[in-house]
């Protein structure tokens, strides 16, 4: 596979790692996310509603405000949410008041680190419990070089991975609804939700190597990016230990998936074998037919 090109099934299991990081055992509370960064039709959005329908703890939203967010506290303290997903960033900013984007772009940015405990609106001095989650969302590149700076600025680019996506075949979209058939896109099997907290099972010489994957983040300040990057490979080498693959292969998935981080961000490889495979076997009956 040439060196800026990424499966399709290892930035889903890459994501689904993403998602259950938050049970990996660890000192640290923080719990990073993960924005895609994508032109449109590169099927970012699709690939964070798979969360969704994967696992039950996985919230999607198409829009939310300061109101909504703070109503959700309850259960993402409670970990009945672990996972919020933002399929389009940008309707954040389309309700014409850059303030009110503001205000939930610095909520997302505490849900993931220190931890939300009080909204602007609600009394400080009543007790609560702090929520934290992952985040996930996809954006445009138009929408992240329109905020880079204010988010550079306030720390939000420190607390996510950037991941910079294209499809390898272009086409693709268009060629599955000349096929009349739909794109699937999924994996053969996806990592469960453990019962207990999973292990870190990474090594010093893996998270120096990892460290070296992050250097091209934004956010000057690398931390949050390594530390989310270490959990992802402890939860592959959990999952994969279960389906006895290779013990190398999670260190592999994790360096496939961060040809995305690089300057160059990465192409995402679809597979048409279904496609293809169908649209052999309509040839071959058409074959028959003509015989």
């Amino acid at each position: 596979m040439p060196e800026t090109t990424i499966s399709m099934r290892t930035m889903l299991e890459v994501l689904c790692a993403g998602h259950l990081s938050s049970y990996v055992q660890s000192d640290v509370k923080d719990c990073g996310g993960i924005m895609l960064i994508g032109d449109p039709a590169t099927l970012r959005s699709t690939m964070l509603n798979v969360m969704d329908s994967q696992y039950h703890n996985v919230l999607s939203l198409s829009d939310m405000n300061a109101r909504s967010l703070a109503e959700l506290r309850g259960p993402i303290a409670n970990r009945s949410i672990r996972t919020l997903v933002l399929p389009e960033l940008a309707k954040l900013y389309e309700r014409g008041n850059p303030g009110t984007a503001e205000h939930v772009i610095g909520t997302l940015r505490a849900l993931v680190a220190e931890g939300f405990r009080a909204a602007s609106f609600e009394d400080a001095r009543v007790n609560r419990v702090v929520a934290r989650c992952v985040v996930m969302g996809a954006l445009t590149p138009t929408l992240q070089m329109r905020h880079f700076k204010d988010w550079e600025d306030s720390g939000f680019n420190r607390r996510f991975l950037w991941p910079v996506i294209a499809l390898e075949q272009g086409e693709i979209i268009e060629e599955s609804r000349v096929l009349r058939r739909l794109l699937e896109v999924e994996c053969p099997a996806y990592p469960p939700i453990p019962n207990s907290s999973i292990p870190d099972d990474t090594t010093e010489s893996e998270r120096r190597a990892l460290r070296l994957l992050v250097k091209h983040q934004p956010g000057g300040n690398h931390a949050m990016h390594l530390d989310l990057m270490s959990r992802m490979l402890a939860v592959l080498r959990w999952w994969y230990k279960k389906l006895d693959r290779p013990a190398d292969e999670p260190m592999a998935r994790i360096r496939e998936f961060a040809r995305t981080l690089g300057r160059e961000g990465g192409h995402i490889v679809v597979e048409m074998r279904d496609l293809a495979g169908r649209d052999k076997k309509a040839a071959k009956s058409k074959v028959k037919r003509r015989k």
